[in-house]
């Protein structure tokens, strides 16, 4: 199989295959038969998937033994009834109640950890994201306590993104096993405690809602499987906000026309004042920043299903038991949906052009369909607080001496490059 390109090029390996082989390419991986399907065609096709042909379940099987049962494992009525009950926890409604703490948690940890120093950039941004992930699922604990999960979560992280998968002690694999346990041992922990003392609990996180959902055929929520909806909540969100604000920091240092813009509209929105959550949808340069950094640098650049029963596209006929690949990557770079789109262009986005309205799923960097991301909004809202907390109290200049290839590059490998030091405006 080709399962050492894929883990050394990252995108670089789907992009080579996409230049030579256009819109459908096979490959093997780890004993998986993979065929990858490009445009919006597919992803309709895929990610809709009306004709009850594709599997997120077996998709994303390698996963399991990480992070137990949880909604990324579930399809069909199942994943609806699941992800139904867990949106109350991020619907438009709940969203901006964890706002305030938000803003404070951020402005806190800039000011105590980035302020006058030269930093690992996106290490640190994982760093505050976790921290925020984990404080928002089960409320303020002790530094020393959030600090040990994290450690164990980045070992898990680890271990899922490692090519010798033998749980042997000492190896990535094995600690990110043993973490995973470890994890789940804490979540049940703050759990039983919660439901002890839930009247004299104030607070209100993600952990208490799941706490207070409906019932579900008469029985609450179980420890284990609140513990597991915790672990992949984690999971789901722990690049995604990092991402977003490093590309955006990155991008807004080399298009320094773009950053004034965006320091005249945090000025005209807000004046002197301090940040509210109804300054955050009037942020529309930002917010068409923040697309073209999930058009570029997309959270996840692939997204897999299992094929449950064989389907034909375009000729070719994919059996069951395969599994077929969509990417926000190259979709996002497709040139019949978005002019010159290599480059930084968030105008790209204004009601004069809207090319990512060419087609539904012409954007899917939070993917699409029945397992659209159910964290999006929490993720932006986070996003757009960090962004409007750096815009207003600091100026930055960013470190790389990654010389990748372009127009796609390994993005992991240049964020284990990258350096910042924010100094706070004169």
């Amino acid at each position: 199989g080709e399962a050492r390109q894929l883990f050394s090029q990252q995108e670089l390996f789907y992009w080579h295959h996409f230049q030579q082989y256009n819109s459908e390419f096979k490959t093997r991986i780890l004993g998986r038969n993979l065929i990858c399907l490009v445009g919006t065609e597919a992803n309709e096709l895929v990610l809709k998937d009306q004709g009850k042909m594709f599997s997120s379940a077996m998709g994303w099987s390698f996963l399991k033994s990480f992070l137990g049962e949880g909604l990324l494992l579930e399809d069909g009525k199942e994943h609806q009834v699941t992800r139904k009950l867990l949106n109350s926890a991020f619907n438009h409604q709940q969203v901006p109640t964890y706002f305030e703490k938000l803003k404070k948690w951020v402005e806190d940890y800039i000011f105590r950890y980035w302020e006058g120093r030269s930093i690992d950039l996106f290490p640190e941004l994982r760093k505050l994201n976790l921290l925020l992930l984990c404080q928002l699922f089960i409320g303020e604990q002790p530094e020393e306590e959030i600090e040990l999960i994290c450690q164990n979560f980045i070992s898990l992280i680890t271990g899922i993104r490692t090519i010798i998968r033998l749980n042997i002690p000492g190896s990535k694999f094995g600690k990110a096993q043993q973490s995973s346990l470890l994890l789940r041992n804490k979540f049940q922990s703050i759990i039983q405690q919660r439901r002890l003392n839930k009247f004299n609990y104030s607070q209100q996180d993600i952990l208490d809602c799941l706490l207070n959902l409906p019932t579900r055929e008469g029985k609450d929520l179980s420890d284990v499987e609140i513990s597991n909806h915790l672990l992949h909540f984690l999971f789901a969100g722990y690049q995604t906000t990092g991402k977003l604000v490093g590309w955006s920091l990155f991008e807004l240092n080399n298009h320094r026309g773009w950053l004034k813009k965006l320091e005249q509209e945090q000025l005209t929105i807000m004046g002197q004042n301090s940040l509210e959550i109804n300054h955050l949808k009037n942020f529309t340069c930002l917010k068409y920043v923040l697309k073209e950094i999930e058009r570029l640098y997309p959270p996840t650049y692939t997204i897999f299903r299992g094929v449950v029963n064989d389907f034909e596209y375009r000729g070719y006929l994919i059996p069951k038991g395969w599994y077929v690949v969509v990417s926000p990557l190259l979709t996002h770079r497709l040139n019949h949906l978005y002019t010159d789109p290599h480059q930084f262009d968030p105008n790209r986005f204004s009601p004069s052009r809207q090319e990512d309205k060419k087609h539904p799923f012409a954007l899917i960097g939070f993917g699409g369909g029945t397992h659209q991301c159910l964290g999006s909004e929490l993720a932006l809202m986070k996003a757009k607080i960090i962004l409007s907390t750096i815009l207003r109290n600091y100026q930055w200049i960013i470190e790389c001496n990654f010389s990748g290839h372009s127009p796609i590059f390994p993005t992991n490998k240049a964020e284990k490059m990258m350096k910042a030091k924010f100094q706070t405006l004169p």
